[in-house]
C-alpha cells in the first residue's frame, strides 16, 4: 500500500519533530511526506530531498492545506497529522492495519499530551477529551484531523475538507455519514499533541473559535427539532450555555471516565466549554 502523510503547517515550532517522527516509521515502505504552508523558522530545511514542502504565499486554512497536499500526493492511503503533534512509533502501521480491517471507513487515533504546562493541558483536555488513549475503540460521530486516515477514493467521494479556519473535521465526518462511510476510533494509534497555546486568552480564543465553526447545533436542530435554527436560537444557546457546559463535564467524568489525575483541570475546562457555547451562538443572528 502506498502512503501519503499530509501535514498542514503554519510556522509550527516543532514541525521538524513531527516530520522526524514520521520518517522514523517509513524506512521499509513507500511513504511520502508532504508539508503544506509556511515555515518561517526554516525547520524543514534539513529534510530537503526527504519530503515535499509546498510553501504558500499567505496563510491558508488547515483544511485547504490538506486538500492541496492531497492534490500533490500519490498514495492510496492518506494519513493526516498536524504540525504541532508527534507520531507515536505505531502510527503508520496502526493506520495501515486499521484499513485492512475497515475497508470503508475513516480511521482516527488517540490524542495524548504532556501533563505540563497546566494551561496547555486544559486546552488539550477541553478539545480532545473524547479521543484520549483510555477511551475504547469503536465507532465515533467524528474523529479529529490531528490523527486521521482515509483511502484516497473515499476522500475524493467526500470532496475533501472545507476551508473554514476550524471545525472542518466535524463537517467532514457528517459528509462521511451521509455517504455511509464508517468512522472508526482506535486508541492504539497515538499522537502526542503539543499546541503552542499557553495563555488564558489563547485558550478562550481557541474554544470560542471552535464553537464559532461547529455545525453540531445545526445538526441537533435538524435531527431533534426537525427544523433549521430559528431567530431565537442564538439566545437559547447563550441562556443554556452554563447547563450545556455542565452536562459536558458530567459526560467527561461519568461516561468518558477522565482519569482522576486530570480532574484538577475541570474548572477551567468548564469555562472553556462555556466559551465554546458562546462561539457557537455567534453563528446565529436573531434577524435571520
Amino acid at each position: 500500500m502506498e502512503i501519503s502523510v499530509i501535514i498542514p503547517n503554519l510556522n509550527s515550532t516543532i514541525v521538524d519533530k513531527t516530520v522526524q517522527s514520521i520518517l522514523d516509521q517509513c524506512d521499509d515502505k513507500f511513504c511520502e511526506i508532504i508539508v503544506v504552508g509556511i515555515d518561517q523558522h526554516n525547520l524543514l530545511k534539513p529534510f530537503d530531498g526527504q519530503i515535499e514542502n509546498i510553501t504558500t504565499s499567505t496563510p491558508i486554512p488547515p483544511g485547504s492545506a490538506r486538500n492541496l497536499g492531497v492534490e500533490k500526493s500519490r498514495g492510496d492511503l492518506l494519513i493526516f497529522i498536524d504540525s504541532d503533534a508527534v507520531a507515536h512509533e505505531n502510527f503508520i502501521n496502526g493506520h495501515i492495519n486499521a484499513h485492512k480491517v475497515f475497508n470503508n471507513a475513516i480511521v482516527g487515533g488517540a490524542v495524548n499530551f504532556p501533563s505540563k504546562p497546566f494551561l496547555q493541558l486544559c486546552d488539550n483536555i477541553s478539545t480532545f477529551h473524547e479521543y484520549m488513549p483510555h477511551m475504547p475503540a469503536g465507532k465515533k460521530r467524528m474523529v479529529p484531523t490531528v490523527n486521521l486516515s482515509i483511502m484516497r477514493d473515499k476522500f475524493v467521494a467526500l470532496s475533501g475538507f472545507n476551508d473554514d479556519p476550524a471545525g472542518e473535521d466535524t463537517e467532514f465526518a457528517q459528509k462521511a455519514v451521509y455517504h455511509e462511510i464508517d468512522i472508526q476510533f482506535n486508541p492504539l494509534i497515538e499522537v502526542i499533541h503539543i499546541p503552542e497555546r499557553k495563555s488564558i486568552r489563547g485558550l478562550f480564543v481557541h474554544a470560542y473559535k471552535l464553537g464559532n465553526y461547529t455545525k453540531l447545533f445545526d445538526h441537533f436542530s435538524g435531527k431533534y427539532l426537525n427544523q433549521k435554527p430559528g431567530p431565537m436560537f442564538k439566545y437559547w444557546i447563550v441562556l443554556f450555555a452554563p447547563i450545556i457546559a455542565c452536562l459536558i463535564i458530567m459526560k467527561i467524568i461519568f461516561l468518558e471516565h477522565l482519569p482522576l489525575k486530570y480532574w484538577h483541570t475541570l474548572p477551567l475546562v468548564y469555562l472553556l466549554k462555556c466559551a465554546w457555547c458562546l462561539g457557537a451562538s455567534s453563528r446565529y443572528s436573531p434577524s435571520t
